[in-house]
C-alpha cells in the first residue's frame, strides 16, 4: 500500500511540477532567436524582390513563428505552480522578465517587415536574450547596447 502511495505521489510531482519545468527550459531554448535572426534584423526584404523570395522561401512559417513563441513562453509561466516565487530559486526568470521577453517578441513580430526596423530588431532581440538570461552568441551585433 505505501509502495503505491509514492508511486502516485512521485507522478503527481513529475505530472505538476517537473514536466512543466522541462516545457519551459525547452521554451526558453526555442526562443533564442538564432533561427530566424536573418529574418527580423533583415526585415525590408520579405517586401519582395529575389533575396526577399528566398528568405520567404527559407522561412515559410516566420509569419506564425513569433506568435507561437510568445504563447508557448506565457503558457509555460503558466504551467509551473507558484511560478512567481519559484522563479529565481529553480534558476528562471522572474515574472516581470518574462513579461519583457513577450514584449520584445511583440516587437519583433509587429516591425518585421518594416524596412527601418533592422537595428531596433536586433536591440530587441538581445532584450529578449538578456530578458530571459539566454547565453548565446548569435552574431556581432550581440556588441549593440539595448536601451
Amino acid at each position: 500500500m505505501s509502495g503505491t502511495a509514492v508511486y502516485v505521489l512521485g507522478r503527481i510531482v513529475a505530472r505538476f511540477l517537473v514536466e512543466p519545468i522541462q516545457e519551459m527550459r525547452r521554451t526558453i531554448a526555442a526562443v533564442a532567436l538564432a533561427e530566424h535572426s536573418d529574418v527580423y534584423s533583415n526585415p525590408g526584404l520579405h517586401n519582395g524582390g529575389a533575396q526577399g523570395n528566398q528568405l520567404a522561401e527559407r522561412y515559410p512559417g516566420t509569419r506564425h513563428h513569433f506568435p507561437q513563441l510568445m504563447a508557448r513562453l506565457e503558457a509555460a509561466t503558466y504551467q509551473i505552480p507558484w511560478y512567481p516565487g519559484l522563479a529565481e530559486k529553480i534558476g528562471f526568470p522572474s515574472q516581470e522578465r518574462v513579461d519583457d521577453a513577450v514584449r520584445g517578441l511583440t516587437g519583433i513580430q509587429n516591425s518585421r517587415w518594416s524596412e527601418d526596423a533592422c537595428l531596433e530588431n536586433v536591440k530587441r532581440a538581445k532584450k529578449i536574450r538578456d530578458a530571459l538570461r539566454i547565453r548565446a552568441y548569435t552574431y556581432p551585433s550581440d556588441k549593440i547596447e539595448a536601451d
